[in-house]
Order: structure tokens, then C-alpha cells, then sequence
């Protein structure tokens, strides 16, 4: 009899256990389809990967595809629109003096579904100026964080996939390191300088050095350069360009590439450990594919 009465106990204890694996399972903040396409509907605005996404019943298009973003961020705009009484205000060190922030219960982009989503709202309205169109916002952080991105910047597409069941079709991994929820990896230039760069979808240079990197190093130094406007998700901003002897990084090396040097008074200068940024510049050489899940990346060449 108390054997029966354990068994029942163990039965039930798994039963629980059962029930509550399915219930994590049901409200995982992240849905990649399988059965769907995994392609998104992909525009391209100033050298910029932009696509839909679908927040209830609103459609709304550009966002920006930014791997330099920390967050997802919808325009001021776009925000009246998603019941604006549920944004509440908090401090955002490195955005600004403050933010408005609320959840969304889902915002779906292509086989991808974000439940219950923390967002930023941001005035794009500088930003929309050159791209000719309002901008949605910025697909950051979260967009990465639980699926297989694979952006194909020849083919100018993009795929999210499952991280589970994802096989890389060619090439090998590289180390991926998230530093404040945006993607890093080690590099090297002329004099066999080391840094630590932020890979930037959001950004079209090829690569663009931080203040404090360029001043340890002495990047301007006897070097020609000249002023030209850089295009970034967040707005078009000034920066010195110039040419240096070699770039490389993940084992693909650079020669004689035009590069950007960042401006002494931009407030980047203070990004602790990052010694700038690569952008699509050199990117777009490649398939990008990024696994934030298994915190790697890889290049693959066309």
C-alpha cells in the first residue's frame, strides 16, 4: 500500500514537472517559425537593411536591422499609435537623459515573433531626413538574441532561423562577444594595433575608430584626411576619413581601405573597451551570420 501511495506521489511530481516545462515552453519571449519563410521583406535605404514589422494590428515599415543596438525602438510617431498611456519614463545612460518604455505584447518580423518585448521610443525624425521616410525604428538586441540571423548583404536578404536546428552550410565560427547587449570580436591594423570592435548593421562604414582609440594610438598622426558624412540608423553625423595601411579581422584582411576617424568631441570617445565600429563597408563583402545564442558569428564569402 505505501508503495502504491509513493508511485501515485512520483507520477504526480512528474506530471507537475511536465506541466510546467510546457507553460516555460508556451511563454518564451521568442517564436521562430519553421514552417514559414524565413526570409524577411528586405528594402534597402542608404546603404541601410530595413524591413516590416507587425505590432498588433499595425503594420509599420522602415525599421532598421542594427545589430548596434541594444534595444528594440519604435519612432515617437509609431508609439501613439501602440496605446502610448502603457509608456513609462526611466533613465538610459549612453541614449540620453531619459526614455519612455513600455512591453509589447508581440511584434512579429518574418517567421519571428517577440512576446511581451521591452521598447524604447526615440525621435527619429533627424534620422528620417536623409532616408526620405519616417523611420519606424530600430531592430536591435532582441531581434538577435534567440534566433540564427543570417544576413546575405550581396544577395542584399536577410533569414532568421531557429538556433536549434540552424547547420552553417560552409565556412567555420568565429568568437562573438556581447558587450552591453551589442556584438564584438577582436581585430587588428597597421603596426599590429589590437581592438575590440562592434560589428554595427546599422552603420555604413567600413570601419570607424572611436576617439579615445585614435587618440592612444595616434591614428591621425602625419595621416590625410578629409571631413565626409557617415550614415548611421540614428542620423547622418560628421567624421575624418582617411586611408590606413591594413585592416583584418576573423582572418580577412584589407588592404589600403578607406576608413572613418570619429570626431575628438563625439560623446562615443567614452565607449569603455570598444575601439570603434565595422559597418557595412566591409561587411557587405559577405554573408553575415549571427548566433547570439551560441555566441558566435560567421563571414562567408559569395
Amino acid at each position: 500500500m505505501r508503495r502504491m501511495a509513493m508511485s501515485r506521489f512520483l507520477l504526480l511530481c512528474a506530471l507537475v514537472v511536465s506541466l510546467v516545462g510546457c507553460a516555460t515552453l508556451s511563454g518564451h519571449p521568442v517564436v521562430v517559425d519553421g514552417r514559414a519563410d524565413p526570409r524577411l521583406d528586405i528594402a534597402v535605404r542608404n546603404g541601410l537593411l530595413t524591413t516590416t514589422a507587425r505590432i498588433g494590428p499595425v503594420e509599420a515599415r522602415p525599421f532598421i536591422i542594427d545589430s548596434g543596438a541594444d534595444h528594440l525602438y519604435v519612432d515617437s510617431e509609431l508609439a501613439k499609435k501602440l496605446n502610448p498611456s502603457s509608456w513609462g519614463e526611466r533613465d538610459s545612460p549612453g541614449v540620453g537623459p531619459s526614455l519612455k518604455w513600455g512591453r509589447l505584447t508581440a511584434l512579429q518580423v518574418g517567421p519571428m515573433t517577440l512576446r511581451h518585448t521591452l521598447v524604447g521610443v526615440m525621435d527619429f525624425s533627424a534620422a528620417s531626413a536623409s532616408f526620405g521616410e519616417r523611420l519606424a525604428g530600430l531592430l536591435g538586441y532582441p531581434f538577435f538574441a534567440n534566433a540564427v540571423v543570417e544576413i546575405d548583404y550581396p544577395d542584399g536578404s536577410v533569414a532568421c532561423f531557429d538556433p536549434k536546428t540552424y547547420r552553417l552550410p560552409r565556412g567555420r565560427w568565429q568568437p562573438l562577444a556581447l558587450i552591453g547587449n551589442r556584438p564584438t570580436l577582436a581585430a587588428r591594423l597597421e603596426g599590429n594595433i589590437e581592438g575590440r570592435f562592434l560589428l554595427d548593421t546599422g552603420n555604413t562604414s567600413t570601419v570607424l575608430f572611436f576617439p579615445g582609440f585614435v587618440r592612444e594610438h595616434s591614428l591621425l598622426q602625419n595621416r590625410r584626411v578629409r571631413s565626409v558624412t557617415l550614415t548611421r540608423a540614428t542620423g547622418d553625423t560628421e567624421t575624418l576619413a582617411g586611408r590606413i595601411a591594413w585592416f583584418e579581422f576573423a582572418g580577412h584582411r584589407f588592404e589600403k581601405p578607406m576608413v572613418q576617424f570619429d570626431l575628438p568631441n563625439n560623446p562615443r570617445g567614452s565607449q569603455g573597451r570598444l575601439a570603434g565600429v565595422i559597418g557595412r563597408g566591409f561587411l557587405r563583402q559577405f554573408v553575415v551570420v549571427f548566433n547570439y545564442p551560441e555566441s558566435r558569428v560567421a563571414f562567408l564569402r559569395r
